[in-house]
């Protein structure tokens, strides 16, 4: 077909456009973190953090009603 654009030059306009679209990000300024130090946890934090990944099982749901818990069962 006369005038129709070839695979190739299709998709080196694809690749144009991409580029003029991923330009602008380019310009963002970045962030720089500045001097941290690590703070150490409390001991009670340091406890629910371990206690919550060893016993990692699933919570059990509780119910005020028996409407409530009929309702998630049909869920």
């Amino acid at each position: 077909m006369p005038g129709a654009p070839t695979r190739r030059q299709s998709l080196l306009r694809l690749v144009q456009a991409g580029a003029l679209l991923a330009l602008p990000w380019g310009w963002v300024a970045r962030a720089h973190a500045g001097g941290q130090i690590e703070e150490p946890l409390a001991d009670s934090v340091r406890l629910a953090l371990r206690a919550a990944v060893e016993y990692a099982a699933p919570p059990e749901p509780e119910f005020m009603s028996t409407e409530a818990r009929l309702a998630y069962l049909r869920w």
